[in-house]
């Protein structure tokens, strides 16, 4: 008899694509465009203080940059014996529909990863018309990405944590982007942020109780700190990174859907066998002003 149980692998928990997606979503027709197109400007310009209106005053024109971004389609593909199929309808094990959900589940994991980074996106074309070649970035790998080192975060490191990453707000504020932010720990970090901030930074007598992830979280327009289960030392190699990025503006970053989750059927061997394919148009889009400035830092440990 079959076990009607099924007990899968342990998955790693997705989350930074869809921060994004709930933050800024751009929808499109993915199937009839292979390249998404932007533009970035400049900021012209100056006002001119006078007592007349026949004051003279200089002109700007505005400069435009071209952008291009790839969108791809992540899928994965499964067959089906038409006999065990058959087999698994009688015995209710459904098989086909556990397959779809664990193809769903890998390109999750493969969107989640390249929307970190970690993996490289696809590049489509080259930088002939635009200031780089199209290709699907993210936060770590985005050609623009502002990184400095950060202190180990140990528990006795704790204040200076805070003051490392008030120093990034700092940052980011001087580049332009206002906020709010987003920070994602490293799996290694985990175990320092959840830990008791204030008998580190503290002498003598009672002090009240917090982890410094909710220390952090106090810092005006960090709205979150979150552990990204994929960014671990093996896929960023071998380092322990914070990644802070700001998601509320679609001028900044968003994630491009140009076709939902979907699945496709067709017979072959004479119908006995049953071939699917998961698929999707989906990427996130890190982007850059006309300076080449973005929204995204990332500390890191050596």
């Amino acid at each position: 008899m079959f076990d009607r149980a099924v007990v899968q692998a342990a998955r790693p928990k997705l989350r930074v694509w869809s921060d994004l997606a709930a933050a800024n979503t751009y929808s499109l027709d993915g199937m009839a465009n292979k390249l998404l197109e932007s533009e970035t400007i400049n900021d012209p310009g100056a006002a001119t203080v006078s007592m007349s209106t026949m004051a003279e005053m200089t002109t700007d024109a505005i400069q435009y940059q071209l952008e291009g971004m790839p969108l791809p389609i992540t899928s994965m593909a499964f067959n089906f014996d038409e006999r065990d199929l058959t087999v698994s309808r009688a015995k209710g094990t459904n098989l086909s529909t556990l397959m779809a959900s664990i193809a769903g589940r890998r390109i999750a994991e493969t969107i989640e990863k390249t929307t970190l980074g970690v993996t490289p996106g696809i590049i489509y074309g080259t930088s002939a018309n635009y200031s780089n070649a199209p290709q699907v970035v993210g936060y770590l790998n985005c050609p623009d990405l502002n990184s400095g080192t950060v202190t180990t975060p140990t528990g006795s490191n704790s204040a200076t944590t805070v003051s490392e990453v008030l120093a990034i707000r700092t940052t980011l504020y001087d580049l332009g982007f206002d906020g709010p932010f987003v920070v994602y720990n490293g799996t290694d970090w985990d175990r320092y942020l959840d830990d008791d901030h204030f008998k580190y930074v503290t002498s003598g007598g009672a002090a009240p109780t917090t982890t410094l992830r909710n220390r952090l979280r106090a810092i005006d327009d960090i709205v979150d700190v979150r552990r990204s289960s994929l960014l671990t030392p093996t896929n960023t190699g071998g380092t322990f990174d914070l990644i802070v990025a700001a998601l509320s503006n679609p001028e900044t970053a968003r994630a491009v859907i140009g076709m939902p989750l979907r699945t496709i059927q067709w017979e072959s061997h004479g119908g006995a066998r049953l071939n699917f394919k998961v698929m999707c148009i989906m990427a996130p889009q890190i982007r850059s002003d006309f300076s080449g400035n973005c929204a995204v830092y990332n500390g890191y440990v050596t």
